[in-house]
């Protein structure tokens, strides 16, 4: 829900799978830990699985989902949805929640109290509405033509349909839309959402839809949540509730590429484009009190959570051409001190005697359902960073004002949230859980004492007082609400200041001796306090981004007590309230927790399910060639299996294979079987042999994944070992003389990357280095002479250019297998990353041995973000300089060096909103054939 795989990467990773492995098996390494007993209960509306441990808050789960399935699905005429499995995977820190349906499922993890982006709805509250409106928005679309496509291929023929017909930032728009009209809040009634939609409104940088949809290198845009929550919102304002019903229903009749715009235009009346402008004029006329003068910056930028400390200004810096940088300004004059991987969304930064702390999101070493959030302290001073904690989950940390230690939020395995001091060499020194309120944010005041924001069993937050020795909240200084509480800072005489919403603003506000007061009066939203010599430092949205300002402290605005309370604080204006929904209250919100829990009858949940033997996806379109390819998998993807049939589009010959992948362990296993046709020509001659081979075996992968700072490293590690038989060998160019033979066929994998992250117009990681070895040995005990071996390699560097996001790449390649034409001829292989064998302009051949040297220098040129309507976007075009040259070894010995250089143009492409291309041409120079060559290529973009 806040950041996932979307259905269009869903289909374009089933369609074309690739893996960092160079094997044609790929694994799916989303699993949670092994060592969990999974339980499962179940009402009419949902199966949830989840671990033992669980078992508690199972009972909630379901109950939301039961009282939220009737309601979800009335604008769709739908109030008895299909029945869903729910799994909660309770090992994340990363807040998410998601729908897929290969197979149909929806997980939520249970991670999310910390952070204000969501609304301020109670979290599973948030999911059980989002998540049901996309199973609501699948049930609805599955009638008509799309009932063939799931009969051809099953879930991923259904996936192929929403790919084709429905858009993400319809879906999501209209989920959100939903959590908005069934709760008293939801994101379309948070300030905070919609304000950098606001800002590009408000000024003369309206993005063109295409560029909302596909991106730009030009700007910083809002998700596809944002702007299709307003797109959604503004057809619903228009046309009623019926019209997106109607627009899908349109859809669904007869899926495609354009289909969706049409069907709007048909419903509607009108142009989409029209449509797409009127929906921007609409919100606009709504903001027009809030027009404010263009700033004189023109590139995006970011200043954010402003601090002192020795005198000194520190701040956070960003714009699309670097990282979060932390920068240093001491009268007037700015250094940069280190860049950072921090998250505006949901990491903090706090300062404190020359030294800094934030929270890093980091993997685990194997399970992708498992991840950490960490602390990073700074030395300010050196400019060096070190991870105090391990494989926990912390947020928010604040530095006390003396540097000498830390206090965070801790969301531990039980699954409560704990307030947790640190030494600053990350021992624990205090911890300590505050019963049914859950604090997402805590600061240290000048004693014993600390200030909180907290959130009660319904999500309502508050602001309390604490005593760390006493571990209780001793006073409630802002009663609970709905109100979207966030940031807080204390000052030196223990003034609270924080973020809240007001009249359709994010603004800063102060809390002293029970009385409220309003510090800021922006346009758009204002964040991050820090109080300095009588002023109050921000972060304020403006049209650029936002920027580093300040106000006098005595301007500071004393309200009524009750004005952030009690939806006092709600306006009626579009960042609010654009859809004018009553508000609707969860009155017996408390009791799901225990709500006839008397009747759920808990059951074990094996990993052998009834899913495991049901298809959930058939293709007929491979890696390898024309192919019908059937894949299953239980619920919590630790088994899964996969057969094939089809023909090796290198080979032309036919193929089959069947696989039972075990993914619940450390290492992965898969047990593999296949059967193949199999033909090879020779190289500088005519003949072809052909013959049939049998295998059977077994697989092996270790993989490590970590990160550190912005760096992210993968190793993987693997091996097989496969019985192999072959036989019924033909030579098309003479007489046979090779019997039928068997043969021990055992492989080794070893690939490594290391790659610093890239920044938002980066071509390439500005430093990388990866390696990949590949051995594969076939051994037949009766002669040596049949054996055989392949040893592949590639090495691979990246270092900066000479100026921004330019950058140099150098790799090493090539490949060696046994010369005599009698022994065992491997399956062809291509490292991954290599589009060429050889050296640009030469064909590839089969030799017994090349090596391969290549260098670029990659170069951006425009971002012209130029559009033919709805079917090609071109976001940017790019060259690259290059040098190729391959030393080739052939199968009588003697070397051939092939060299070319030359220049590539490439272009970041989308063609119909959906497919990321990289179309471009290079002029080729080469040292033997034909000297100069022209060509042109086309290559999907998976870096999804």
């Amino acid at each position: 829900m806040i950041k996932k795989l979307g259905l269009m990467a869903q289909l374009l990773v089933a369609l074309i799978t690739c893996s960092a492995s160079v094997n044609a098996q790929s694994f799916s390494f989303s699993q949670s830990s092994p060592s969990f007993d999974w339980k499962s209960i179940e009402n009419e509306n949902v199966f949830v699985i989840y671990p033992e441990f669980m078992s508690a808050q199972s009972v909630y789960f379901a109950n939301l989902v039961k009282h939220y399935g009737p309601l979800v699905g009335q604008t769709y005429g739908i109030t008895n949805p299909e029945k869903f499995t729910l799994i909660i995977r309770p090992e994340m820190a990363s807040p998410n929640g998601f729908v897929t349906i290969m197979p149909k499922r929806s997980e939520w993890f249970t991670s999310a109290n910390f952070m204000p982006f969501v609304g301020a709805s109670e979290w599973y509250q948030t999911l059980s509405i989002h998540e049901y409106r996309h199973l609501v928005q699948f049930d609805y679309f599955s009638g008509s033509t799309v009932k063939f496509f799931n009969l051809a291929f099953g879930d991923m023929g259904k996936a192929v349909a929403i790919f084709m017909g429905l858009r993400p930032w319809f879906m999501e728009g209209d989920a959100v839309w939903a959590e908005t009209k069934y709760t008293d809040a939801g994101r379309g009634r948070s300030p905070r959402f919609m304000e950098r939609f606001k800002a590009l409104v408000l000024s003369n940088k309206i993005p063109t839809f295409n560029q909302f949809v596909n991106g730009t290198y030009k700007n910083s845009l809002p998700n596809h949540y944002v702007f299709g929550y307003a797109l959604v919102s503004y057809g619903t304002k228009k046309y009623g509730e019926s019209f997106w019903p109607k627009v899908v229903k349109e859809v669904s009749d007869l899926p495609h590429m354009w289909r969706l715009y049409s069907a709007i235009e048909s419903v509607s009346g009108i142009s989409f484009s029209t449509f797409y402008n009127d929906a921007i004029a609409d919100f606009k006329q709504q903001w027009q009190n809030d027009i404010i003068a263009e700033n004189e910056i023109k590139d995006f930028r970011e200043e954010y959570a402003p601090q002192f400390d020795n005198g000194a200004l520190y701040y956070l810096k960003y714009n699309l051409d670097s990282h979060w940088t932390i920068v240093k300004k001491d009268q007037d004059k700015e250094v940069d001190i280190l860049e950072i991987p921090f998250r505006k969304e949901s990491v903090q930064f706090s300062v404190a005697k020359s030294k800094a702390i934030y929270n890093q999101y980091l993997p685990d070493l194997r399970y992708s359902y498992r991840n950490f959030s960490d602390l990073v302290l700074v030395d300010l001073e050196r400019g060096v960073q070190e991870k105090i904690t391990n494989n926990k989950r912390f947020f928010n940390p604040r530095l006390h004002y003396s540097g000498t230690k830390v206090v965070a939020i801790e969301f531990k395995e039980d699954q409560k949230w704990y307030i947790t001091e640190l030494s600053i060499e990350g021992k624990t020194l205090n911890s300590f859980d505050l019963g049914d309120n859950k604090p997402s944010e805590v600061h240290y005041t000048r004693g014993e004492e600390a200030i909180a924001i907290v959130s009660s069993k319904t999500g309502h937050k508050s602001i309390v007082r604490i005593s760390l020795r006493d571990k209780k909240i001793i006073e409630e200084l802002l009663p609970a609400s709905r109100n979207n509480l966030f940031n807080l800072f204390i000052d030196d005489e223990n003034r609270i200041f924080f973020e809240a919403q007001y009249l359709g603003y994010n603004e800063i506000f102060s809390l002293s001796k029970k009385v409220i007061s309003q510090c800021t009066f922006s346009k758009i939203a204002t964040h991050t306090p820090a109080v300095y010599k009588g002023k109050i430092y921000v972060s304020e949205i403006d049209t650029n981004g936002s920027t580093i300002k300040s106000y006098d402290l005595d301007k500071c605005r004393a309200l009524k007590i009750n004005a952030l309370i009690d939806f006092n604080y709600l306006s009626d204006n579009a960042s609010d309230d654009y859809n004018k929904f009553p508000l609707k209250s969860f009155d017996d919100q408390v009791q799901m927790y225990e709500k006839d829990h008397q009747h759920y009858d808990e059951k074990d949940y094996s990993h052998v399910d009834k899913r495991l033997f049901i298809p959930h996806s058939w293709s007929f379109i491979g890696t390898r060639g024309y192919q019908v390819n059937v894949e299953t998998a239980n619920y919590l993807n630790t088994l899964s299996m996969s057969a094939t049939v089809g023909e090796d589009s290198e080979e032309k010959t036919t193929f089959a294979n069947f696989s039972l992948n075990i993914l619940k362990y450390y290492p992965v296993f898969s047990l593999q079987a296949s059967k193949r046709e199999r033909a090879v020509n020779y190289f500088g001659t005519d003949y072809e042999l052909s013959w049939q081979e049998t295998s059977a075996g077994i697989k092996a992968l270790v993989p490590f994944v970590f990160a550190k700072n912005l760096y992210s490293y993968t190793l993987e590690l693997s091996g097989s070992v496969n019985y192999l038989k072959t036989e019924d060998y033909k030579f098309v160019g003479r007489d046979s003389i090779i019997q039928d033979r068997n043969f021990l066929h055992t492989s080794g994998e070893f690939y490594f990357v290391m790659e610093k992250d890239k920044a938002s117009r980066s071509i390439i990681s500005p430093w990388s280095f990866s390696q990949t070895f590949v051995y594969e040995n076939a051994r037949n005990k009766k002669s040596s002479l049949d054996s055989s071996y392949r040893l592949l390699h590639k090495t691979g560097i990246t270092i900066p250019g000479f100026f921004a996001n330019n950058g140099f790449r150098f790799t090493l390649s090539g490949e060696k297998t046994r010369a005599y034409q009698y022994s065992y001829k491997f399956t062809p292989m291509l490292l991954p990353g290599l589009y060429y064998v050889f050296s640009r302009g030469y064909d590839y051949e089969n030799v017994p041995e090349y090596q391969k040297v290549t260098g670029d220098y990659y170069f951006p040129l425009f971002y012209p973000d130029l559009e033919f309507g709805n079917w090609f976007y071109l976001k940017r075009i790019y060259a690259s300089l290059f040098f190729d040259s391959t030393r080739v070894t052939e199968i009588n010995k003697n070397n051939t060096t092939l060299n070319s250089y030359g220049l590539e143009l490439n272009t970041n492409t989308i063609l119909w909103q959906i497919f990321p291309l990289n179309l471009g041409g290079a002029y080729i120079a080469k040292s033997k054939g034909k000297r100069e060559q022209y060509d042109f290529f086309i290559r999907f973009n998976l870096d999804l």
